[in-house]
């Protein structure tokens, strides 16, 4: 028998996405799995859509938005605690997986046992052989800048939108740090699995379509707010200096924003700057229980 692996997508106010994205899993080619919903305070009527599609989905409801990283910690807490699941995908509900890339992952962390958290290959959902992410980003701690990573450079954090994680490796980092919202939650869990030893890996044959902000707006001003607070968060957690790459940035964007009279993208800049400086200084503590 293969490994047992825990799909968890995380739904609010998406079920028509997240019915695609599970279909799509109906297609793959390895067969033990299960399929977890966390539903995070959906008013759309979500899991009534959901169970009449699927009546045998297993659905948890948080009652309320609780954000990316608190509403995915829900999920992998009720994997860890209720099944012997090897391994946990986290998935976004805007995604859909070819029938091969369930087996892919499976396969590329069974020939790479210290590699604690696998990425796959995002594509542009409505262009499909356009990379949007090789597994993840290099993010740099000196600028506040993620760059693209590719086959020849690694990314030195997974992208959320499909994060395979072993069981091992989660119970020993921890679960996402649940102090960020939305956006960088990633980022610090990539930073604290390599901080324990472990090693991140993009498989290549692995595919994922995605479409990208489904839940926040693309180029919203609570894009934007989210953004800022979870960068200023991440940099005073791991730069030396951080307020080099935190004024640098946030001036940056602001001025971009200024001369093309874009209003969401300052605000949300400028309230997520003061935001998320108000915030205590964070520490490199792991996070079991966030």
């Amino acid at each position: 028998m293969p490994p047992l692996i825990s799909v968890i997508i995380l739904n609010w106010n998406g079920w028509r996405d997240t019915v695609a994205c599970i279909h799509s899993l109906q297609q793959s080619t390895y067969l033990n799995f299960g399929i977890l919903v966390v539903d995070n305070g959906s008013t759309d009527g979500s899991t009534a859509q959901l169970l009449q599609e699927f009546p045998e989905l297993h659905i948890l409801e948080t009652g309320e938005n609780l954000g990316f990283a608190k509403g995915n910690n829900v999920g992998m807490r009720h994997v860890l605690n209720t099944t012997s699941a090897e391994y946990i995908w986290l998935l976004n509900n805007d995604t859909e997986v070819m029938p091969e890339t369930m087996a892919e992952l499976a396969k590329t962390a069974a020939e790479r046992p210290r590699v604690g958290a696998l990425g796959a290959v995002l594509m542009e959902a409505d262009r499909p052989g356009v990379v949007q992410e090789w597994g993840g980003r290099r993010m740099c701690v000196w600028t506040g800048i993620a760059w693209p990573a590719s086959p020849k450079r690694s990314p030195n954090y997974i992208c959320g939108a499909s994060l395979f994680l072993r069981r091992d490796c989660l119970e020993q980092c921890g679960l996402f740090d649940p102090e960020y919202f939305f956006f960088f939650e990633d980022t610090d869990l990539g930073y604290r699995i390599r901080n324990q030893d472990w090693d991140l890996l993009t498989a290549q044959h692995a595919v994922v379509l995605h479409k990208g902000s489904a839940s926040v707006g693309s180029q919203s001003q609570n894009q934007f707010y989210w953004y800022r607070r979870g960068l200023i968060r991440f940099l005073r957690t791991y730069a030396h200096f951080p307020w080099l790459p935190i004024l640098g940035t946030t001036v940056a964007r602001l001025l971009l924003a200024a001369l093309a009279w874009n209003g969401p993208v300052l605000r949300g800049t400028w309230n997520g700057f003061w935001d998320g400086l108000a915030e205590p200084r964070p520490t490199k503590a792991s996070h079991q229980n966030g």
